[in-house]
């Protein structure tokens, strides 16, 4: 692709140590049916040989553009990305993911299927993990998205922000990002930096395309992952800047501020039945996230009855009669997604591992019950 080309679409792969899955995820970018792309890798100072197997496929591919930086975490080396790409469309794809050939081309075609570029292209995606030697694949919940319209918008829509932010599964329209000043948060390692820039492009997009069709293949077993959380401080340090930025950009819709309680909740619950938990650094920053809740919000939402009485205890700082109930990470956060989360844990964990988190879980809502008679 010639210099003076202005590729349709500029794709970002942040790497560091992915050499076990690199080579996949750089083969179904290059294999893409849509054909004008650039393809900006930057190795974040890898020790392992990703660095090598990128130098391979440059050799190979006149598209890719290498970029080898000193280790600065993800949103640095995304923010290097985002400068750098030229494209129409921005899309990013983890170093240790990969995506179906038709991708980019099926996101890109919904660009120009209404009278006005829309900000956003999002797709569903698979969650991808390998169980005794063979390759496992489902839907995401993500999945359940389901806007009144198409193309939409966040206040037609709140409920898009309850679900995994996932922002690989998207395309963004260049000038929409330079426009309003987006970028990733930059802190050390990966620390769930992907929430704020969430919530940015979300909230600030005029129109969004929503795509129910699973391009992305989202690895779930990569231990060196950013969801293997061991520092249970970063989820509050993401939830304090994006209540930064709900408050400077003064939104104050009902939707939207019921959809970000959702994700603390989720958040908070995760981070109690974490086995890392540490309530000495952890606390004080969970007081601090609980006094930017407007109460009389969570009271009137579609919380059910026992959610309400669940969520006291952490408006009131009863979750601290909870903190002795501490186990692995639990995927039965929310009553109502009980069922298929059940179904997800049998599928990872098996029988006994599952039928435990029920257990523990029975335990905290109970507690909680009891308190908020």
């Amino acid at each position: 692709m010639g210099v003076n080309v202005v590729p349709q679409i500029s794709i970002i792969i942040p790497v560091y140590n992915a050499e076990k899955y690199l080579r996949q995820c750089i083969n179904s970018v290059i294999n893409q049916t849509l054909q004008n792309i650039e393809i900006i890798c930057i190795d974040d100072g890898s020790t392992d040989k990703s660095l090598d197997i990128l130098k391979e496929f440059a050799n190979i591919d006149s598209r890719i553009i290498l970029i080898k930086k000193k280790n600065s975490g993800y949103g640095a080396t995304m923010n290097i990305g985002l400068g750098l790409a030229r494209g129409d469309y921005i899309g990013i794809v983890e170093s240790d993911d990969f995506i179906s050939q038709d991708m980019f081309q099926v996101l890109f075609e919904a660009t120009s299927q209404f009278n006005t570029k829309p900000d956003i292209v999002k797709s569903g995606f698979w969650e991808y993990w390998n169980h005794n030697g063979k390759s496992v694949k489902r839907p995401a919940a993500i999945l359940k998205i389901s806007p009144p319209c198409n193309p939409f918008n966040v206040y037609q829509y709140p409920d898009i922000l309850s679900y995994h932010p996932c922002t690989v599964t998207a395309i963004y329209r260049s000038g929409f990002l330079k426009e309003k000043h987006i970028r990733y948060v930059e802190a050390p390692g990966a620390a769930w930096t992907d929430n704020l820039f969430f919530f940015m492009t979300i909230c600030q997009a005029c129109s969004i395309v929503w795509i129910p069709e699973c391009l992305y293949y989202y690895r779930q077993d990569n231990p060196n992952s950013s969801s293997y959380l061991k520092d249970c401080t970063i989820p509050f340090k993401r939830l304090s800047e994006i209540f930064d930025f709900i408050e400077s950009s003064r939104i104050v819709d009902r939707g939207i501020l019921i959809a970000l309680y959702k994700r603390v909740f989720m958040y908070l619950d995760g981070v109690l039945n974490n086995p890392y938990y540490d309530k000495t650094t952890v606390r004080p920053l969970v007081e601090n996230v609980m006094q930017r809740i407007e109460p009389d919000i969570l009271e009137n939402s579609q919380f059910n009855r026992l959610e309400k009485k669940y969520y006291r205890c952490f408006i009131t700082g009863s979750y601290i009669i909870l903190e002795n109930n501490l186990l692995r990470k639990s995927y039965l956060t929310f009553i109502p997604h009980r069922v298929r989360e059940g179904i997800q844990s049998l599928r990872k964990w098996g029988v006994m591992s599952t039928a435990n988190r029920i257990f523990q879980k029975v335990k905290l809502y109970s507690k909680a019950n009891y308190l908020y008679k």
